[in-house]
């Protein structure tokens, strides 16, 4: 009975390691996405606020460029 009892134990021990391993995966992946979906809003937002600002550098780069 010790034997089986130990045996369980065991499977079930790895068991709950697979699972927290998954878990840990899953969780990292969502945190990963959460931290994409933050940058993209930044970026649509900082876009938005200095999208004439980088237009603007990005024709005078250009004019630049030509004249030279």
């Amino acid at each position: 009975r010790k034997g089986r009892r130990r045996r369980r134990g065991r499977m079930m021990c790895r068991f709950f390691s697979a699972c927290s391993s998954l878990c840990l995966l899953v969780l990292l992946l969502l945190f990963f996405l959460l931290i994409l979906l933050i940058l993209d809003l930044l970026l649509l937002v900082n876009i938005s606020h200095s999208s004439t600002r980088c237009l603007y550098n990005f024709d005078r780069q250009i004019s630049f460029f030509f004249v030279n």
